[in-house]
């Protein structure tokens, strides 16, 4: 798929509290072992764009939390 996209997000791979990334068709899923209270952690992908598209819009970002 974006190739572009498969080497920045294998730059979170070693960050902290990560345990794995997975990219599937146009997610990016980032697994974090845990978060603590009150205390934050930021991490930054990046992503670039290989076709020119016009009006662009925001994307959203999900975060789902699992025990």
């Amino acid at each position: 798929m974006v190739t572009q996209l498969n080497i920045m997000s294998s730059q979170l791979k070693g960050a902290l509290l990560v345990d794995n990334v997975e990219q599937k068709e146009d997610h990016v899923l980032l697994y974090i072992r845990e978060l603590l209270k009150d205390i934050a952690i930021n991490h930054r992908l990046k992503l670039m764009q290989e076709i020119p598209v016009q009006n662009l819009k925001p994307a959203v970002i999900k975060i789902y939390d699992y025990y």
